[in-house]
């Protein structure tokens, strides 16, 4: 919904979120999946199913962003549990189960991750 919100308002900064979601999501979706295989005993196909199910919620969300605008509280309100939703998840769910023994590419894969924001920034 704030994409399309934000699309509804700076197309430019809304393509560089996007690509910012895709490079987020993507690897996400792939654990998933392995989670949800690990502890279920449906196949792969009905899991790829529901996973293409949920496909068009996100540009339907986006045109409901669009229809409320950008400076709607509701798409802050939409970004504000989003963004809890995503640390919830960073510190209870991934990075407990990270080993960190004499490893430096975790870390410097987050650090790098952060600076795509301020990067991007920079770019627009």
């Amino acid at each position: 919904m704030a994409l399309g919100a934000l699309a509804a308002a700076d197309m430019t900064t809304a393509v560089l979120v996007a690509i910012l979601m895709v490079l987020q999501n993507l690897p996400e979706g792939f654990n998933a999946m392995e989670e949800i295989r690990a502890s279920s005993d449906r196949g792969v196909r009905v899991l790829m199913a529901l996973f293409f199910a949920m496909v068009p919620l996100g540009p339907l969300a986006a045109l409901g962003g669009i229809a409320v605008g950008p400076n709607a509280p509701l798409i802050g309100a939409v970004m504000m549990l989003a963004s809890g939703g995503i640390l919830y998840l960073m510190f209870q769910d991934i990075a407990p189960e990270v080993p960190l023994e004499n490893a430096w590419l975790p870390p410097l894969g987050a650090v790098f991750g952060f600076l795509l924001g301020p990067a991007g920034h920079v770019l627009i």
